[in-house]
């Protein structure tokens, strides 16, 4: 609201409900409207998601993308996308946060399955709204070049990668990685 912006939350009519706003249009509550939250997603300005299916919708359409609360380094592709990945807590009471859980392998694809064994002795935390609001601000600011919907065609951008190799080189993701000021 602040940033003056107009907030389309997604997901699946048994989606937990959020409180009605005037900011905010929810598409969840509508019955199978898959193809009208891609198409949202593709006319906006800029798509923060969670590390769930339509994570792959902005970078689809070349939209700004921030993967948040992500247990892995997939989701991002193109490089004005941002990632912030779940924290891990360990054992032994190390915190590996994006480098750190990346250099320590918890990122690689199907290692949330170790991770998250209750045996393990190690959990994700989940990011904060505080967190998640600087990716917010972050992406409104990469994007002030584009204060509207988009009015392009939504046809899939054709610099956009159709396959991508895994695992992705540390190098590109670290490039991604939001860091977090606070």
């Amino acid at each position: 609201e602040e940033l003056g912006g107009q907030v389309v939350r997604l997901g699946h009519q048994t989606d937990k409900r959020v409180p009605d706003h005037p900011s905010i249009i929810d598409l969840s509550k509508l019955e199978d409207s898959l193809l009208t939250q891609i198409v949202a997603i593709s006319r906006s300005r800029f798509f923060i998601s969670s590390c769930s299916g339509p994570i792959t919708f902005g970078p689809g359409f070349g939209v700004p993308t921030a993967a948040t609360n992500n247990i892995d380094i997939s989701g991002v592709w193109n490089d004005h996308d941002i990632i912030l990945t779940k924290r891990i807590f360990g054992p032994n009471g190390n915190i590996y946060q994006q480098k750190s859980a990346l250099d320590a392998g918890f990122l690689k694809p199907g290692q949330w399955r170790w991770v998250n064994k209750p045996d393990s002795g190690y959990r994700y935390i989940d990011n904060t709204s505080d967190e998640i609001r600087h990716v917010a601000e972050l992406l409104f600011n990469k994007t002030e070049n584009c204060p509207r919907w988009r009015e392009n065609d939504i046809r899939p951008s054709p610099q956009t990668k159709t396959q991508l190799p895994f695992p992705l080189a540390p190098s590109v993701k670290q490039k991604a990685f939001v860091e977090i000021p606070f």
